[in-house]
């Protein structure tokens, strides 16, 4: 019998030196790739995945899905951890992306399934090797960064939205002083006061292909301050989701001069037809 407490004490001493080992070897890449959120570092899902493979491991997930038969909607997906060696899965976990999520609400359906895998792969690695960051030393949070808020875990045990839309107004709300895509106003037609977070991503993305600032008076140069907030903004959008890059504007020409050179690529008979053909078969068109 104490042969075989000695053996397994050797042996836990071993596999204790192997995680201080990759703890070591991964304190780099860990560190550099973890974002501060909130004044706290969180490790991103290049982080564990480093870990994973210092371990002899591949990270990997399943295809996502959505569920739709309960109160919380949204896109799921399941993690997994193999052991490259014997084909061994030593760790599984779920990642999810709610429909209520202001950040994901408007973003495409390829964007939040990708999310959700991603926040798979990072929890079943957590899962399996949170004990490794902590080893490091780096004050580092073991909650994977995927799944913390850009304003980090605010407790507010008197918040209690009556639904997910009102959760969604609220936080848009709390982001109007921010500059925030979400929070910016239409200024006009049937979605006029609503602000860019409370439509759909069908809509914002109609506005992203569609609305160009106009000149007023015609043929001046001159737009209002409203109409190139939205276009900013609805650039802003297609960035975050993956549709486009936002022009750079040099240093001598003005925001003006490049919108004008943007509306001149899209003539007003093309925006007219555009707008004919989506408002057949949308009814989410703001015209």
């Amino acid at each position: 019998m104490s042969t075989e407490i000695v053996t397994t004490a050797n042996e836990a001493a071993l596999q204790m030196q192997r995680t201080n080992d990759v703890a070591d070897v991964c304190r780099d890449i860990v560190t550099k790739t973890a974002i501060d959120i909130q004044g706290k570092k969180y490790v991103q899902v290049e982080g564990w995945q480093s870990i994973a493979t210092a371990h002899g491991c591949v990270a990997g997930s399943e295809a996502p899905h959505y569920l739709n038969d309960g109160p919380d909607k949204g896109y799921q997906a399941k993690g997994y951890i193999t052991h490259i060696a014997t084909g061994n899965v030593i760790s599984t976990a779920y990642g999810f992306v709610g429909d209520d999520e202001v950040m994901w609400a408007n973003r495409p359906a390829y964007a939040k399934q990708a999310m959700a895998q991603t926040r798979a792969i990072s929890r079943a690695c957590r899962s399996a090797f949170a004990h490794v960051v902590v080893l490091m030393e780096e004050g580092l949070e073991v909650t994977p960064a995927e799944e913390v808020p850009a304003d980090g875990f605010k407790k507010d045990k008197n918040y209690n939205p009556t639904s997910a839309k009102q959760h969604t107004r609220d936080i848009v709300a709390a982001n109007a002083d921010s500059g925030h895509w979400s929070a910016m106003v239409i200024p006009f037609g049937k979605n006029k006061g609503k602000t860019l977070g409370e439509l759909s991503p069908n809509s914002i993305k109609w506005y992203w292909e569609n609305y160009q600032p106009k000149e007023y008076p015609e043929g001046s140069g001159k737009f209002s301050d409203s109409d190139l907030a939205l276009r900013k903004a609805l650039d802003e959008w297609g960035v975050e989701s993956g549709m486009g890059e936002v022009e750079v504007v040099q240093d001598n020409v003005t925001i003006e001069e490049v919108v004008q050179q943007t509306a001149a690529a899209a003539t007003s008979e093309t925006v007219n037809e555009a707008l004919v053909v989506e408002a057949a078969k949308d009814d989410e068109v703001p015209f």
